[in-house]
């Protein structure tokens, strides 16, 4: 099946299927969570809405020159993990983590 293109946002585009993995995302998260799940027109709209703000904050830091060296990022996805209540992760899961996010970033 061909993939759609479902927003353009200045140099980046949002795929459906982009749009589709993460709306599924956050659908398990909620029911894991015991939360009900509001209206999936709802749910795909915040979602775009989301995608859209997250590729321009990154379009904007990447013409601004904005980097972050791997022991930064290793300790903000450490922080994140420790304020949700999650264990300690690895620093070769951190790794793995890093590049799905940088794969996802670049497509």
């Amino acid at each position: 099946m061909m993939d759609q293109v479902v927003a353009i946002v200045d140099d980046d585009v949002i795929m459906a299927s982009e749009l589709r993995e993460r709306t599924d995302s956050l659908a398990e998260t909620l029911k894991s969570r015991g939360i009900e799940l509001p209206p999936e027109d709802e749910m795909i709209r915040e979602t775009l809405d989301r995608l859209i703000l997250e590729s321009i904050q990154l379009q904007k830091g990447l013409r601004a020159g904005v980097r972050i060296s791997d022991a930064q990022l290793n300790g903000a996805v450490q922080g994140i993990a420790y304020s949700c209540n999650l264990p300690a992760i690895a620093v070769s899961t951190l790794a793995v983590l890093a590049q799905s996010a940088l794969r996802q970033g670049a497509a």
